[in-house]
Parts: C-alpha cells; structure tokens; sequence
C-alpha cells in the first residue's frame, strides 16, 4: 500500500513536513508512505501550459505520476493569510487537467499550534473546497488536528512526543482501514451513484461559466475541450440539423471537437455573453446570448471535475438557421 505524504509548507524547521516526516517513519509494515519533495520545483499553474495532447513541465509529469502511484494522499499545511499556501493550491491545479486526484482518498492532518487564532480551520475550509472540485475523496475517519510546537521537533526532524506520534499513527491505520474495506465510508461499485449526489457551489459555477464563454470567444478548442470526459456525451438540436447521421447526439470528446471546429469554421463571427449560471447536484447551467441575440441554455453534467454529460437547449424550432448556419450543410 503506497501513501503520498504532502506538506503544503516549503520553509525550513516546518511543523507540517515534520509531522509528515514522522508519518512516514511510523507507518507500518506493508504500508509505504513517500514523502513529496518537489513542490518547490513546481511551475506556475498556467493553463496554455496543459494542453491536451501535449507535453507537460517534467516537475509537473512527475508530480502527476506520484499521485496516480500512490493509493492514498496525506496532506498537511499551515494557513498562510486566511487561506491555503499559494505553493500548495498550486500543486492542487496542476492536478485538473489529468484528473490525477479524482476519487483518490484523501486525508488531512492539522498540526496548528494551540495558540492559532482559527487552528488552521479557513487553510483546512479552502482545502476542502478544492478536494471537492477536484472530486477526491476525503476520508473523513483519518483526518486530525493534532497540534505540534516547534519545540516538539527534534534535532533529526522526527517529533518524539508519545500522544503526537499516537495521533499519526491513527491516522494510518484509518486510511489503511478505508482502503483495505472501503464499504463502510464508499462503496468501490457505487462511486459514481455517490458523485452524482455532490452539489456544485454558485462560486464554481461562476468561474467554470466565465472561463466558458472565455474559451468560447478566443475560439479555443483545445481549453475548452479540456473540461470534457473523454467519453461525454452531448446533445444539440443544431447537430440534428447540420450534421450528416442527423441525431444531434455527439459521442466522445473527439467527436465534439470536430464537431464545434466544424461549426466554427462556418461562423467566424460566433461569441457567447453569459447572462446567468445556475449550479445544482453535479450539474451547472449556463444561460447566454450568441452572436445573434438568441438565448441558449446548455446544461452541463459533471463527475468529479469533468463534464461527462452536455445538452444545449434553444428557444427555437430551427435553432440551427437561428445562429446562422446553413441546415443543408453535412460534415464529410
């Protein structure tokens, strides 16, 4: 069983590497806890920079393949101004684009000092928000504030304080728990019943719906894309009347590419203005004008952080001709 152990503070003497580090040396036969040490290394998150199809920074591959390797992730951080360290949310973002942490378990130990004014508690809220986003799966049975002084850290790195050490080692044996018999917490055949019961908050709606329309007017494919499960499903009355087969039911993520290349090579004008977004389980909605005035509603359905179902809705008959396309048109 492999735990990757991530600490979301790159100073020296840190409480949080420190707890981590002593997680890893207690860990218990059979369980091989790996201590991540490339955070520093990390490039700025930068979409242009995950391109589907493209290669990534090599920090970024391996951080990627140290997470699909291991069967749980650790994490520890501080708070820094109120939130998450930006180094560590950092990381969390080159997670999106692969999908790496989706339904990965999770665990979180807080090692703020009694003295904290929250105890760590908006670093650990915003941590939560984003797990969530990412669709991994936070065992809620292994996670612990457990607070530890600097003077708790010895000369080797290593925390000798009995309760401490207790403290991590329960937090092990939760996760080996939870991996060993997941039943209790989520059951293996019915992740995806559960992920469908996860409700969207208004703020991620807004920022998915913002970078939307602002991939849709760069006129670009590949970010937006992106978002899309590699099997999605997508349904528009203007493919029922534009495309050859005529069933308006595009399948896979490559077939909807050519298709919206297919649909923008006949409107070099298009752009969207979203005028409301709407979240609810899994699913957003987003309400827009296009290039014609014409309102359209596409309801987007997501597992985890990418779209797996999509249906564009018009309030017209001919929604086709309403944008401007020619209905005779036929993909080849």
């Amino acid at each position: 069983m492999r735990l990757l152990l991530i600490s979301g503070s790159v100073r020296d003497g840190s409480t949080n590497t420190a707890a981590l580090r002593t997680l890893q040396a207690l860990a218990p036969a059979g369980v091989d806890a790996t201590l991540y040490a490339g955070m520093a290394g990390l490039p700025h998150f930068n979409p242009d920079d995950d391109r589907e199809g493209e290669p990534v920074a090599a920090a970024v591959a391996d951080l990627r393949a140290a997470i699909r390797a291991a069967d749980a992730l650790v994490i520890s951080t501080p708070e820094y101004a109120g939130a998450l360290p930006a180094v560590l949310k950092n990381l969390l973002e080159w997670t999106v684009g692969d999908g790496c942490t989706y339904r990965k378990p999770v665990a979180w130990v807080n090692v703020s000092g009694r003295a904290a004014p929250t105890g760590g508690a908006d670093a650990h809220a915003s941590l939560a928000k984003v797990l969530g986003y990412v669709g991994a799966d936070v065992v809620e049975a292994a996670c612990a504030r457990v607070p530890v002084l600097r003077a708790d850290v010895g000369a080797d790195g290593l925390i000798g304080d009995g309760a401490i050490r207790a403290a991590l080692q329960a937090t092990v044996a939760a996760l080996v728990a939870h991996l060993e018999n997941p039943a209790p917490n989520r059951p293996a055949d019915a992740g995806a019943q559960a992920g469908a019961r996860a409700p969207i908050d208004q703020q991620r709606a807004a920022d998915f719906a913002a970078e939307w329309e602002r991939n849709w007017n760069a006129h670009d494919l590949d970010a937006l894309v992106a978002h899309f499960a590699e099997d999605v499903v997508f349904t528009s009355p203007v493919a029922a009347q534009i495309l050859a087969d005529g069933d308006g039911v595009i399948r896979g993520r490559e077939a909807l590419r050519a298709y919206w290349a297919y649909a923008l090579g006949m409107l070099p004008d298009l752009h969207f203005t979203v005028e409301d977004v709407y979240s609810g389980l899994d699913t957003i909605a987003i309400a827009y004008r296009n290039h014609r005035g014409n309102r359209v509603c596409e309801l987007l359905t997501f597992d985890g952080p990418l779209v797996v179902a999509g249906h564009a809705t018009y309030r017209s008959d001919a929604a086709a001709a309403a944008s401007g396309l020619p209905t005779d048109a036929a993909a080849a």
